[in-house]
């Protein structure tokens, strides 16, 4: 990777065999492989990836109230939202108190204006990575209509739907649209494909 821990490419591809593992062992497992993932995701000396562990947050709090079939209110879905930040910024300063340190720490660390600004920047650099080249426009757009034609298929599956969450997600608070929606694109259509075809038991 360019410096150190997860780039958005490994975060992105680990999506679907994170969210996919933690379903296959079941609803009662999910908190505990949750957790596991986001240290490793997200601490100073493993991942060091703090968009990614508001991805991983979103999809893994996604796919809970999915399995446990909570009715996907604004209310609730906006609580699940506040939970993913705040189980991200409880890790992120669990992680400082016992000496970790990287830009995620750094950033958080500095205050609300500091994560504003980070997250500005990083949305000036996906709109430059989307109309830099044509090659790149044509990459992004095709693959988030495969996004979106994945999303629109009937039936739904927990998976899925988690997945696309936390692309969704990797897209408002990560840098490389390219990488996450190809990346997603590719995961997303062989996931949605898997869950059609396996036996029901």
């Amino acid at each position: 990777v360019r410096f150190y821990g997860i780039s958005n490419q490994v975060e992105t591809l680990l999506l679907v065999p994170g969210l996919l593992g933690a379903a296959l062992l079941g609803v009662g497992l999910l908190p505990l492989v949750a957790v596991c993932v986001l240290v490793v995701v997200g601490a100073s000396g493993l991942g060091a990836d703090g968009g990614g562990m508001l991805v991983f947050a979103a999809g893994f709090l996604f796919l809970w109230l999915r399995l446990r079939r909570v009715a996907l209110t604004w209310r609730n879905l906006v609580l699940a939202g506040g939970a993913a930040i705040v189980a991200g910024l409880l890790l992120v300063g669990l992680d400082a108190a016992v000496g970790g340190s990287s830009h995620v720490t750094r950033t958080i660390g500095d205050g609300p204006g500091a994560l504003a600004g980070e997250l500005a920047h990083r949305w000036r650099v996906s709109l430059d990575g989307y109309v830099a080249t044509w090659q790149a426009t044509a990459i992004i757009t095709f693959s988030l209509l495969v996004l979106v034609w994945v999303a629109l298929r009937r039936p739904r599956f927990a998976t899925v739907d988690a997945v696309l969450v936390a692309l969704a997600v990797s897209l408002l608070v990560n840098d490389s649209p390219r990488d996450v929606v190809a990346y997603g694109a590719l995961s997303c259509a062989a996931l949605r494909f898997w869950e059609e075809t396996r036996p029901v038991q």
